[in-house]
């Protein structure tokens, strides 16, 4: 088994649980030529370098001779996406940027503002199926779910709200660790499309959106100088756009995967609903839908006996972090009754996921209707067809059949 990531062999892609697993164990912290980093896999070792703002920033603008590492080119929309996102901005610009879509994004803001509109949701995507028909969960739940949600949060709905999904599955592909295999073009050009599209509908919607909305709080900060610019709004959105529906979109297919494992969770979900929530969490530890989040070492840090220099680049391995079994007793068991659940799906510290409380409620939602409704649904494993990425992991194509209940 090997102990680093081999980022040309297929098998990572089709499950990099057993690689990462071995890696924690086996090579918890060293230095990876094929990802120009650091790569850091224990769950006591990630969430310290999360916390520790002294030792590690999230902008990837402080790495050492940036330009060589980074194949993006200054000047490109995916450069000014990353250079302006709040997962890769630190203070003390982050509280300023962050202040005008957090509010929105509390638990209670979100259990108040958009608990009715993802119910309805669910609903009328639940309604569309057919028992005993074959179906793709992406196109018929796990990317129109949170693209409608996205979009109300947002203040507009587009006359063809899947093609900003299809950008911002282009635009991630930026984020693999390994340079060698991002699509520039594609990449760029997807970031320059999304940007100008929500440029254009700041714009246009901004001067009359509805109060409580992104698009009314943006060019509230406009008006009033609490934003640098235009640019730095419609990175906001972009973000929005980005990390709102992506989550959602890979972790629905996962779930339904893992239960082909552990097929009693299905059954203990129906019999006792009650479970739901803890077993969202569950599935977000076990999936975890982005297995890295990149930092860079603003001081030496020592991890055991390796020395990470000022400097240099850090990914952080979440999902063998997720799999630690210094933390979680039987890591590789899907257990929707583990209490406590650490784990770190959604970062960490200031640079926590603005939009995991929003996730979690499209997951419990979906699965409080799903165990209503059906009786037990099937998965085509054998078509089940998966991303060939890992920096944002998920699938292309994932059909399942459901029999409803009886009675």
């Amino acid at each position: 088994m090997s102990t680093t990531l081999d980022f040309a062999d297929p098998a990572l892609y089709e499950n990099p649980v057993p690689v990462f697993n071995a890696m924690r164990e086996e090579n918890p912290v060293h230095w990876s030529d094929a990802a120009g980093s650091w790569i850091i896999s224990r769950h006591a070792d990630v969430v310290s370098v999360l916390n520790n703002l002294e030792e590690a920033h999230a902008s990837l603008y402080k790495i050492t001779d940036y330009a060589q590492q980074c194949p993006f080119g200054k000047g490109t929309a995916i450069a000014r996406g990353i250079e302006g996102a709040l997962v890769t901005t630190d203070l003390p610009d982050h509280p300023r940027l962050r202040r005008h879509t957090a509010p929105l994004l509390t638990p209670r803001a979100v259990e108040r503002d958009y608990a009715d509109i993802v119910e309805k949701t669910v609903i009328r995507l639940l309604d569309d199926l057919e028992a005993d028909t074959e179906f793709d969960v992406l196109d018929s739940i796990s990317v129109p779910l949170p693209l409608a949600v996205v979009t109300k949060l947002i203040g507009y709905e587009p006359e063809d709200a899947l093609q900003l999904n299809h950008w911002a599955i282009d635009l991630t592909r930026s984020l693999e660790p390994h340079l060698e295999s991002i699509d520039l073009e594609l990449s760029d050009a997807a970031a320059q499309n999304l940007e100008d599209h929500l440029r254009d509908a700041l714009r246009t919607f901004g001067p009359t959106a509805e109060p409580g909305t992104v698009l009314y709080k943006l060019h509230r900060g406009l008006e009033e100088g609490t934003l640098l610019s235009e640019q730095e709004a419609v990175i906001r959105l972009e973000e929005l756009v980005s990390a709102g529906t992506e989550t959602t979109t890979t972790i629905i297919p996962a779930a339904f995967e893992a239960m082909t494992q552990f097929p009693h969770v299905w059954d203990e979900l129906k019999a006792d609903p009650e479970l739901i929530p803890g077993a969202a969490e569950e599935f977000l530890r076990f999936a975890s839908p982005s297995p890295f989040t990149a930092r860079v070492a603003i001081s030496d840090i020592v991890l055991g006996d390796q020395v990470i220099k000022a400097g240099e680049s850090i990914q952080l391995a979440i999902l063998a972090a997720n799999r630690d079994p210094r933390v979680f007793t039987d890591p590789d068991v899907l257990d929707i009754h583990r209490s406590p659940n650490p784990h770190i799906t959604f970062g960490g510290g200031i640079h926590a996921c603005l939009g995991q409380h929003l996730a979690r409620l499209e997951m419990r939602t979906l699965l409080k209707h799903a165990v209503s409704r059906w009786d037990s649904f099937e998965v085509a494993t054998d078509r089940v067809v998966r991303r060939d990425r890992i920096g944002v992991w998920g699938y292309s194509a994932f059909p399942m059949t459901v029999r409803d209940r009886v009675g």
